[in-house]
């Protein structure tokens, strides 16, 4: 029986993309399909890895195989903030995806700023800065004013996937690129931002609802003014251990649904705190284009409601979400796909460029994840007959 070939790599390399992507040791050897030992030996170089196990390494680090082999390992980027609150035995085998999803997004805000000077284009300053000491209605204002998005046209956009569209191309013309990830269970991610000036970044979680996406990209507009972003599955505690999330959301809420409107409302009339019918908060969340938890959530913080009627509704709210999930979840035509992963923006630029003779049809295709070239002209197309 021949000997079988080994690899001769760097250890080091190992755990520097091991601990990098956040895998812990046991969960990473067992998607290996090695004991913790044996993977603990391959990190300390006291056993080397086959040609066939380094393959599997590279399957489930997301690297190639030839990276384990470099002596000088590049800086490690500083992680994003984590604002997450998972339960300790939460799974997180998936974090490979959502790295790269990060890293993903900060790769194509650094090319968009190198495409925007050789073209000659202004990039939009963002420019709301907030404080924690502020209070949510005035952070509000001067998001809702830096959007420009009047209340009149926000609420007659009814159709969750047009006010998702509205809201995005709002945020895209205020100097922030917005993509979408996936691969990610909700659960374990919402969305993130990168805070970074110029063009910061939001990324939503792709496989959330339409009404659920508009409220993170919010929430994230508000860690960007913050000039705190970071990683979020936008919890809500009300400890003071943590004040960052639960500010957010305040502020997110009040930006989608602002309090004198709100108070307005005369189906906020002659109703009982613990007697809130479906169909009224239904129709409300539809008007405001958010879920219908923002909803109830906004009636708690303005006193319409209890807290035990809240929680009575929470968990059948989270039904509804993983069912609005599924359904958002069905097909979606490629180049569409390619639009909503890099984000319009982004995706003009890289045309621009290309067509200007700056980026070749390798690098477009490079550029934007590996899109294939023969679906440029439909993407080329989407972008022209896009909503402004």
């Amino acid at each position: 029986m021949p000997a079988r070939v080994l690899a001769d790599i760097h250890p080091a390399a190992l755990r520097w993309v091991r601990e990098g992507i956040g895998i812990p040791q046991p969960i990473a050897a067992e998607r290996i399909g090695v004991t913790p030992e044996r993977l603990r030996a391959f990190e300390e170089g006291t056993a080397r890895p086959t040609i066939g196990q380094l393959r599997t390494i590279g399957r489930v680090y997301k690297r190639p195989a030839a990276f384990f082999y470099l002596q000088n390992l590049p800086e490690r980027v500083a992680p994003i903030p984590d604002y997450r609150r998972l339960p300790q035995d939460d799974d997180p085998s998936q974090l490979p995806e959502l790295v790269d999803a990060i890293e993903a997004a900060r790769s194509r805000r650094y090319s968009a700023i190198e495409l925007a000077r050789s073209l000659g284009k202004e990039v939009p300053d963002f420019g709301v800065r907030a404080s924690l000491d502020e209070a949510p209605e005035a952070i509000a204002d001067r998001i809702r004013g830096r959007l420009g998005v009047e209340l009149s046209v926000q609420r007659a956009t009814r159709d969750k996937y047009r006010a998702l569209r509205l809201w995005t191309n709002a945020i895209e013309r205020a100097g922030i690129l917005v993509s979408q990830f996936s691969g990610v269970d909700v659960h374990l991610a919402r969305g993130f931002s990168l805070s970074d000036q110029p063009l910061p970044v939001v990324s939503v979680n792709g496989k959330d609802s339409p009404r659920a996406k508009v409220f993170t990209l919010f929430h994230e507009l508000v860690h960007i003014a913050l000039g705190a972003g970071g990683l979020c599955d936008l919890h809500d505690d009300r400890g003071i251990a943590d004040q960052v999330e639960p500010f957010c959301n305040r502020v997110a809420a009040e930006c989608l649904v602002p309090t004198a409107s709100f108070l307005s409302e005369p189906l906020l009339r002659d109703v009982a705190p613990d007697a809130w019918e479906d169909w009224r908060v239904q129709e409300l969340a539809t008007s405001y284009g958010v879920s219908t938890e923002v909803i109830l959530r906004r009636l708690l913080s303005l006193g319409r409601t209890t807290e035990a009627f809240y929680r009575a509704k929470r968990e059948e709210f989270l039904r509804g979400y993983a069912a609005a999930a599924a359904e958002s979840g069905g097909f979606l035509q490629y180049f569409r796909r390619v639009l909503r992963d890099n984000g319009t923006t982004f995706t003009t630029l890289v045309l621009d460029a290309y067509k200007s003779d700056l980026l070749s049809p390798i690098e477009v295709s490079r550029t934007l994840g590996g899109v294939n070239l023969i679906h440029l002209p439909a993407i080329d197309a989407a972008l022209q007959g896009s909503e402004s």
